[in-house]
């Protein structure tokens, strides 16, 4: 899982490397400083939840116990503690998100049942006394994953896919105190590989790919009025994937791969209409991931509205698409930044800097090198494929050159 966090001064970016655990690293002062190890051995389904200058992170460790870790934005004080140990033999991947009161956490998790293998979506209170009442079931979900964005804070929107036996999509507002129902904005027989939704203050809106036996569909919805529009097909072909909503400067993007190239549409109507889907000619990586995107900045549907962002795979930081049509993006760097916070970061003088400029240049390096090592494995099977037609052109000769005392017609 990757996330990007944008805070007052800084944008944190929160990713998991094999074998060290969660990794953080912050853009500040107008570059990207060391990575920082946050919770070492704990596995690649975390969360990270950002409220009141404190960021949450859950994560399980390689016991399977769930570990919670906050980092106070003021003082930059890590603190790590167990909240759930696991009580199996052996690990369930467990996906953790929460709702913080002042008298209570609430978490909504995912369970599996060993009897029949299925999958529940749990909720379940710590109250005031520091105890954990016994926890329920929300749903029973299909698919491997379920999305949550916020309303508020003690406002969710569970998203995720059930099954009726058609596939369903929809989901479920939660508070601490209710839930609603399931509510469904797209029933298919066939197989949807990928979604993507994007909660605002206004309503919500929904993107989807629907595979059939021979090609995909690109498909959207929107609620604004309480109900959801007519499906509106947006693009068809053989494969697509990786589809993305989001808003900047008041417009509303889809992008999607397709074919190895990413495509780009906009609504200028919040979402009634749509431009024809044309290719992204701009910078743009070989392998991006999506990333959750939070922020305690207020988002508009006139300005600026982000769930999810496009990331490098290969680096969980490098934002893509996003900072070039949002020129702020990243924060100005005009002055001495928060002194507290990035204490890590400047005790050192003017080695640290010269160490970050060097390992800057050695990822611009590395990045460039699996460009080239791209087309080089493009440029070998290109090689192939000629030396196979070279080869099979020489058999049909062989003959011809062998034969003595035959004629040839």
């Amino acid at each position: 899982m990757y996330y990007i966090i944008r805070a007052n001064n800084y944008i944190g970016a929160f990713y998991h490397i094999r074998q060290r655990g969660v990794i953080r690293r912050i853009y500040l002062k107008g570059r990207w400083q060391a990575e920082e190890c946050i919770a070492e051995n704990c596995r690649e389904n975390f969360t990270v939840h950002y409220e009141k200058e404190i960021i949450y992170i859950f994560c399980q460790d390689s016991q399977g116990d769930i570990i919670s870790v906050t980092i106070n934005d003021t003082d930059n004080i890590i603190k790590r503690r167990v909240v759930l140990k696991n009580q199996y033999d052996h690990i369930v991947p467990v996906t953790l998100y929460p709702i913080i009161t002042e008298k209570e956490l609430v978490i909504i998790y995912n369970s599996a049942n060993i009897d029949d293998k299925s999958n529940y979506l749990m909720i379940q209170k710590l109250n005031e006394n520091a105890r954990w009442e016994s926890a329920s079931r929300i749903d029973k979900y299909w698919s491997d994953s379920f999305d949550v964005q916020r309303a508020a804070n003690d406002h969710l929107l569970l998203f995720y896919q059930t099954r009726s036996p058609e596939n369903n999509l929809g989901y479920r507002e939660i508070t601490p105190s209710r839930q609603s129902d399931y509510i469904t904005y797209y029933t298919t027989k066939y197989y949807i590989p990928d979604t993507s939704c994007l909660t605002t203050d206004e309503g919500v809106h929904t993107l989807f790919v629907v595979r059939s036996m021979f090609s995909c569909q690109l498909i959207y919805r929107r609620n604004m009025t309480g109900s959801f529009t007519g499906p509106i097909v947006l693009y068809e072909a053989q494969r697509i994937e990786n589809c993305l909503l989001f808003i900047v400067k008041g417009h509303l993007f889809i992008t999607f791969v397709s074919s190895g190239n990413l495509y780009i549409c906009v609504s200028e109507d919040n979402g009634a209409s749509f431009s024809q889907p044309v290719r992204y000619r701009n910078k743009f990586c070989q392998n991006p991931e999506k990333a959750f995107f939070i922020t305690q900045e207020s988002q508009s549907e006139k300005s600026v509205f982000l769930r999810q962002v496009y990331v490098d795979r290969s680096s969980p930081w490098d934002v893509q698409i996003i900072p070039e049509l949002s020129e702020d993006f990243f924060p100005a760097y005009a002055g001495p930044a928060n002194e507290n916070i990035n204490a890590y970061y400047d005790t050192g003088t003017e080695y640290i800097e010269e160490i970050e400029r060097l390992r800057n240049q050695i990822e611009v390096l590395n990045r460039r090198e699996a460009e080239k090592d791209i087309q080089i494995a493009n440029l070998s099977r290109l090689l192939s494929e000629r030396n196979r037609e070279f080869n099979e052109a020489l058999r049909g000769q062989a003959p011809k050159s062998v034969s003595v005392g035959e004629n040839i017609v």
